[in-house]
């Protein structure tokens, strides 16, 4: 009886949306097969890295089918952030606060042409595993290395 709710309530969210059928009904299908054979959440994982893996599909179509999976696995994919991703190393000796306080001060420097202690700032971060990847279109980012 649980196995069909999971059913009920992907397939009613696709159910209508001929692009979703098209492109993705046989991996919507496999994953509710999935969870409702004692819930291989493993499985289902699976197909949805291959959803999200598709260069087949329109964007917008493959965002409306994760919504899709994602109400049926609970995992919160569309609020995500960047910052959620971010791995944290136990060793890490820098906290996020502090690696982004620092990062505004290198930003600072860098408008006003101060380089060297942009360059002593970065230094600073890389002292703490802090790798700072310059020149991101998001904006700059960084990740403990």
């Amino acid at each position: 009886e649980n196995a069909g709710s999971g059913e009920e309530w992907t397939l009613k969210r696709v159910q209508g949306d001929e692009e979703i059928s098209e492109m993705f009904g046989s991996n919507i299908n496999g994953i509710d097969d999935a969870i409702s054979d004692d819930l291989k959440t493993a499985v289902a994982l699976i197909t949805l890295d291959f959803m999200l893996a598709s260069k087949m599909a329109n964007p917008v179509v493959t965002l409306r089918a994760i919504g899709a999976v994602d109400a049926l696995l609970g995992l919160n994919l569309l609020s995500l952030t960047r910052t959620d991703l971010r791995i944290r190393p136990k060793s890490a000796t820098i906290t996020e606060p502090e690696i982004e306080a620092i990062l505004t001060q290198r930003k600072e420097a860098r408008a006003a042409k101060d380089f060297a202690t942009s360059d002593r700032l970065r230094e600073e971060l890389a002292a703490h595993g802090v790798e700072v990847m310059d020149g991101d279109p998001l904006g700059w980012d960084w990740k403990l290395a």
